[in-house]
């Protein structure tokens, strides 16, 4: 008869708790880093999704990292300006503050003095950490030696700007709101990131 070692038996099948290495649990930040990626993820499917049809876009909205980027923002020129010089001979003295969602770089045109149809044609460039999630945000002002009068702002999804043929908006009139005239403001919007291997600024092809 064949006698069996039950011991031994055991043994070979028990698990090898020794070697099992235990999950190591994520933290709240990783896991909000990870619900974060999923959502960029999503919103560029979207996107790409939403120039299906154009494939030289498509392929540029792929090839951008999302990260780190630029915009170019020129100011042309507005018109309907508000008059918020009550009472007053002269016209607003209008110029625009511009910045990006949680950057606190912020730029500034200069001022046009005594314009209803103000035409500026300065060009600035602003910082984009995320370009999937950041707004551009411009303020409309009249400028006072006491305090400066809000005419309005225009809000812009940067998002939108590399959705753009070439990533790249020429010449967009945009709603002031706020105005009580009818304020526009009219831009030149480029989304562009910076070459790692070069240390000049060049928009990825």
């Amino acid at each position: 008869p064949v006698i069996v070692d039950k011991h031994a038996a055991a043994a070979e099948t028990a698990p090898d708790l020794q070697t099992a290495t235990p999950q190591k649990k994520k933290t709240a930040q990783e896991l909000e880093a990870e619900e974060q990626a999923k959502r960029d993820a999503q919103r560029l499917t979207a996107m790409t999704a939403k120039y299906a049809t154009i494939a030289d876009r498509v392929q540029t909205l792929k090839r951008f990292r999302y990260k780190n980027g630029k915009l170019r923002v020129k100011l042309l020129r507005a018109t309907n300006v508000d008059d918020k010089d009550f009472g007053k001979k002269d016209l607003s003295d209008v110029f625009v503050k511009f910045e990006i969602t949680n950057e606190k770089h912020k730029e500034q045109s200069t001022i046009q003095k005594d314009k209803v149809n103000p035409v500026w044609n300065e060009t600035f460039v602003l910082n984009v950490k995320n370009a999937l999630r950041e707004v551009l945000t411009l303020q409309i002002l009249d400028y006072d030696a006491m305090s400066n009068d809000k005419i309005g702002e225009v809000k812009v999804n940067v998002a939108d700007v590399v959705g753009a043929a070439d990533s790249l908006v020429r010449n967009k009139a945009f709603d002031v709101s706020g105005s009580k005239s009818g304020c526009k403001v009219f831009l030149d919007l480029e989304y562009f990131e910076v070459d790692e291997n070069n240390s000049g600024m060049k928009k990825k092809k």
